[in-house]
C-alpha cells in the first residue's frame, strides 16, 4: 500500500510536468528507480522467507533473547518506507 502511495505521488508530479521534457524524464527516472528498488525488496523478502523455513525445518532457534514486539515492527516498517522514498522520490537525477 505504501509503495502504491509513493507511486501515486510520482505519477501526480509526472502529470504536472507534461510538456516539460526535462522534468518529465526526471520523474520517469524516479519511477523506474522506485520500481527497481521495490522489486529488490520483494525478492529479498522471498529469499529470507525460504531461509527462515529452512531454519524452522532444521529446528534452529533464532531467538535473540529479547522481543521487539509491535513497536519494533513499526519502527522497522518506517525505516523500510523511508528507504523506498529515499531511493525513489528523494533520489537525485543525474544523466
Amino acid at each position: 500500500m505504501v509503495g502504491g502511495f509513493v507511486r501515486g505521488l510520482l505519477d501526480k508530479k509526472l502529470n504536472k510536468a507534461e510538456g516539460n521534457q526535462t522534468e518529465e524524464s526526471i520523474f520517469k527516472h524516479k519511477i523506474d528507480s522506485g520500481i527497481l528498488y521495490a522489486s529488490g525488496l520483494i525478492a529479498g523478502e522471498g529469499l529470507i522467507g525460504i531461509l527462515l523455513a529452512v531454519f524452522a525445518v532444521g529446528g534452529i532457534n533464532l531467538a535473540l533473547g529479547t522481543s521487539i514486539g509491535q513497536i519494533g515492527a513499526l519502527l522497522f516498517f518506517g525505516a523500510l518506507t523511508y528507504s523506498l522514498v529515499h531511493f525513489s522520490i528523494l533520489r537525485k537525477y543525474s544523466k
